[in-house]
């Protein structure tokens, strides 16, 4: 079954975003960053360093970044 993540409850999962990076991810930050545990890649780690919004969120989120090495 494919529900939309909008639909998901995030803050009881454990999240991957930032896979291919977009308006997509960009807008799907504000609710990862609530998700019971986090990991980013580099394209999530530059929308949140371009979106004040995001970055106030990412303070409280508990995850792991993964940039591209």
């Amino acid at each position: 079954m494919v529900r939309p993540w909008e639909s998901l409850e995030l803050a009881q999962m454990a999240v991957a975003c930032g896979c291919g990076g977009g308006e997509a991810v960009r807008l799907a930050l504000p609710r990862a960053l609530n998700a019971r545990a986090l990991v980013l890649d580099a394209d999530a780690l530059n929308a949140i360093a371009a979106d004040a919004r995001c970055r106030a969120c990412s303070r409280r989120a508990a995850g792991a970044a993964r940039p591209r090495c």
